[in-house]
């Protein structure tokens, strides 16, 4: 069954063992991204420390962390973004199994984003300084959200025709950006 929010995911999780809890105060500065680091080696917990320090927003780190979690997490929708993406790759192949691919259409349809006018994450704004300021290396150029889902659209042609979602490093601030007005998006050009 998915998820209809984090919080229920990590609930989930956190009920089968698979995410830990900390309470105590953490630093986002160097220390939360090298104890995630860690853990992705190891195949261990997500965890959610509930207090990091400077900042009134928990942190939540390698809940990507091992392919079990990740089909967990992504249990209702991973194997049709699977075949998504293979049409992707080879149209043909829905020439070739049509039964493999049948539902392709209605899953590509259920994805596009939608309007709203209502939701918690239009609730109230929040400044960009108030966002977990996680710097995973010494030499970082500031703070950064890591495997965040960007939503882009062209600016001379908005809408879901021309845009794009994708996961980017999103640096929060540091080099030369407006406070609280600009952010940073490390785009990969090679991986397309």
């Amino acid at each position: 069954m998915g998820f209809r929010s984090l919080s229920a995911c990590v609930e989930a999780l956190r009920a089968e063992g698979q995410v830990t809890i900390v309470d105590h105060p953490v630093d986002p500065r160097l220390e939360i991204a090298e104890i995630q680091r860690r853990l992705f080696r190891t195949g261990g917990p997500a965890v959610l420390f509930t207090r990091p320090r400077g900042c009134g927003f928990p942190i939540l780190v390698n809940l990507y962390g091992t392919q079990r979690r990740v089909e967990r997490v992504f249990a209702d929708t991973l194997e049709r973004v699977k075949r998504l993406v293979e049409l992707k790759i080879d149209p043909t192949a829905a020439l070739r199994k049509p039964g493999r691919y049948w539902r392709a259409p209605i899953d590509a349809l259920t994805m596009l984003p939608r309007r709203v006018r209502t939701g918690p994450v239009l609730a109230r704004e929040i400044p960009l300084s108030r966002l977990p300021q996680v710097v995973g290396w010494p030499g970082d150029g500031g703070p950064f959200v890591t495997l965040p889902a960007v939503y882009t659209e062209h600016p001379d042609r908005p809408g879901t025709r021309q845009s794009n979602l994708g996961m980017y490093r999103v640096q929060l601030g540091g080099n030369d950006y407006a406070h609280d007005r600009e952010v940073g998006l490390h785009y990969q050009l090679h991986r397309g």
